[in-house]
């Protein structure tokens, strides 16, 4: 389940220093009046951060460090989700240890100190040593979210653990407000009402803590989006990002084609014009959740030509402004630039 979601690369994120933490703001005392220079001292940084990547997009110079970095601590995930095969292939016995993580957090940070880090899988809470990791980031002046399916969250232990981090960012799978579909999609009867319960708990308990949903855009959940964002708000979420379905992650090999054969994918435009013109109306009043509209404007299109569909703003962006790192075999790996790898 690693959902980390191109099309939305480049809106503002939830864990953007830029946007600060609203309950920090309303607290009043020392520690918001702290939170509040450190948030100020860390927009300079992304400010001009943000213009020298402007500066260097066409020039390739690598004038700035990125400021963003999603690492995948772990491939295995105790989900079975059916547009996912990472649970299919994770292998514990490949993974870095939890202290070899750490190591790489301090040279992260040696390098850049500014620096937005998203911890994806795979399922993160199943990777030993992840609360130590964690804890590691925060403690570094890292901005840290976590993004998660919940499941692990059941266990008080693993909820008091996570909590106990100082992580103020997190973001939960919960594709639609129907606990019947999100539940046989994602292959466990359940889930939904188990991090139903732990963002609300998660809300009562830590009202600082901001906590985003990523929900999935396939056959079944399009026609709901409108109520979909009426209940997260209810709920008390912060902001929803929404997903295109893409090919199964962990799939041996790619097809341009695959979607042809996928039961989930979205065919009815009709609907999912309805629905993203329900969320336009809805995104012009007020509202408690963020709920960033360009990159859904783009998936019509993605729907309607996903062999050839391109993001229309530029080249990507891994290498400049963002990062991935992740194990393969015994190597650190860059995706796009082969010449970062580290052996490990």
């Amino acid at each position: 389940m690693s959902d980390v979601n191109p099309v939305d690369s480049l809106e503002s994120p939830n864990d953007d220093p830029r946007n600060g933490n609203p309950a920090d703001r309303s607290r009043g005392s020392g520690r918001a009046g702290t939170t509040l220079v450190e948030a100020g001292r860390k927009a300079a940084v992304f400010g001009f951060r943000h213009f020298l990547h402007s500066f260097d997009y066409h020039l390739l110079r690598g004038l700035a460090a990125p400021d963003k970095v999603a690492i995948v601590l772990t491939q295995r995930c105790n989900c079975r989700c059916v547009m996912c095969d990472l649970w299919r292939t994770g292998d514990a016995g490949n993974e870095l240890p939890a202290e070899r993580w750490m190591a790489l957090l301090d040279e992260l940070h040696s390098w850049t100190r500014t620096l937005r880090v998203r911890f994806v899988g795979g399922e993160v809470l199943l990777k030993a040593g992840v609360y130590d990791i964690i804890r590691r980031a925060v403690h570094l002046g890292f901005t840290v979210n976590l993004i998660s399916n919940g499941l692990a969250l059941q266990s008080e232990r693993s909820y008091r653990d996570l909590m106990n981090t100082g992580l103020r960012y997190i973001t939960f799978s919960l594709d639609g407000k129907d606990a019947v579909i999100h539940d046989r999609n994602r292959g466990t009867p359940g889930l939904h009402n188990a991090v139903s319960e732990a963002i609300r708990r998660i809300k009562r308990e830590r009202p600082a803590m901001c906590v985003s949903l990523i929900c999935i855009l396939m056959r079944e959940t399009v026609p709901q989006l409108a109520e979909y964002v009426q209940w997260v708000e209810e709920l008390g979420v912060d902001r929803v990002l929404f997903q295109p379905l893409a090919e199964n992650l962990g799939r041996p090999e790619k097809r341009a084609d695959w979607h042809r054969e996928s039961d989930l994918f979205v065919r009815d435009l009709e609907t999912l014009e309805h629905s993203i013109d329900a969320l336009n109306r809805r995104g012009r009043r007020p509202a408690q959740v963020e709920m960033p509209l360009r990159p859904l404007r783009e998936m019509r299109e993605y729907f309607v030509q996903p062999e050839s569909f391109q993001i229309r703003r530029g080249h990507c962006m891994l290498g400049q402004t963002d990062l991935q790192i992740l194990r393969r075999s015994r190597k650190l790996t860059h995706p796009c630039f082969p010449e970062l790898t580290q052996v490990v």
